[in-house]
């Protein structure tokens, strides 16, 4: 055999033989990753579903401090609204009785 040849032969068998094993690796490698970044984006998932789950329980109880809020002070319009009445119509009472007087 030629000495280039023998030489080129070396070469292409340092080169290829490395190259052979890689596939055998990298996938396992590959799966390992995928499997780790799926792992990392169904923690992410978890988070943000905790995260997600806690702020509408927090948005619920305030939905219900709110209203209850809304009813209290709905209330508290209608006992002004009867006292403005109430004085209004002793007011009036006052004015009737004042206007016989005089009569």
């Amino acid at each position: 055999m030629h000495p280039f040849g023998a030489g080129l032969i070396g070469l292409f068998a340092a080169f290829i033989w490395p190259a052979a094993a890689l596939p055998a690796t990298r996938p396992e490698n590959d799966a390992q990753k995928a499997e780790s970044e799926l792992q990392a984006v169904k923690s992410e998932i978890d988070r943000i579903t905790r995260q997600v789950s806690g702020e509408q329980v927090e948005r619920d109880r305030l939905t219900r401090e709110l209203r209850s809020a809304e009813i209290s002070v709905g209330k508290a319009r209608e006992t002004l609204e009867d006292v403005r009445r109430e004085r209004a119509e002793r007011a009036a009472r006052r004015t009737t009785l004042a206007a016989q007087k005089r009569d």
